[in-house]
């Protein structure tokens, strides 16, 4: 079976994260599905900052300039983001430059409407994480500041909100 030219893109969402874990995932299922993996695009911002991720928008020129590339392989689709809207815009971008997406718990994306609806259905999934997370992040600072702590330590006075 002959390999296929692919790129990696790998996503964690706070500098404190590294990319060690995904990476090593990313070349074990290249290795697997056949794909000869060129290069890996990496980020440390949060998926729904599409356009401010650097990483993800030189993929994209990446991609659009190298036409021997016909595969970009994620960890799982919310590596590649989460925000439903711009996945979709994506999908259908890397589509039209004959770019297959693969993950590597799932394998090859095609463009049977099948493929399409899963990838849709994924990346609402990822989508409402993100949301979820958001939630969860302004609950636990609304309890911190409520307990007398500020974001950075105890306020001064007894501070209450």
């Amino acid at each position: 079976m002959p390999s296929i030219n692919a790129i990696g893109y790998v996503r964690v969402s706070t500098n404190d994260q590294d990319f060690e874990r995904q990476k090593s995932e990313l070349k074990r299922g290249s290795e697997n599905f056949g794909l000869q993996l060129i290069r890996i695009f990496d980020d440390k911002r949060s998926g729904a900052d599409y356009h401010d991720r650097e990483g993800f928008q030189n993929m994209l020129n990446y991609l659009e300039s190298n036409t021997h590339i016909k595969a970009v392989i994620f960890d799982e689709i919310s590596r590649m983001g989460r925000d439903n809207t711009e996945q979709a815009l994506t999908y259908k971008r890397l589509n039209k430059l004959g770019v297959k997406i693969w993950t590597v718990g799932r394998g090859e994306f095609g463009t049977n409407k099948e493929d399409q609806l899963l990838f849709n259905i994924l990346s609402a999934i990822a989508d409402f994480e993100r949301l979820c997370i958001r939630d969860r992040t302004q609950s636990g600072k609304k309890e911190v500041l409520k307990n007398g702590f500020t974001l950075v330590g105890r306020g001064k006075y007894g501070y209450q909100t």
